[in-house]
């Protein structure tokens, strides 16, 4: 990817078969104002803009036939 920049939240180890990611434009790296590894389910990337600063949130929330209790605990990080 010579052309884009990855920010990447996860497990640097293994595959890294779960975890979320951005991918921006090279050019645009340098209106990246802050990127945040929440953990392996959440980061943020603040970038500006012309006229303000836009906030994006990257979440991967456990599906609907996961554990009750792995839910709730996903729920209560938010």
């Amino acid at each position: 990817m010579k052309t884009h920049t990855l920010f990447y939240s996860g497990k640097e180890e293994g595959t890294r078969e779960f975890g979320v990611a951005f991918i921006i434009e090279r050019n645009m790296k340098r209106n990246v104002l802050d990127f945040k590894a929440v953990d392996e389910q959440i980061c943020v990337l603040r970038i500006k803009t012309k006229f303000q600063s836009i906030s994006f949130i990257n979440v991967h929330a456990p599906t609907e036939e996961k554990e009750r209790l792995e839910k709730e605990a996903f729920y209560q990080k938010v």
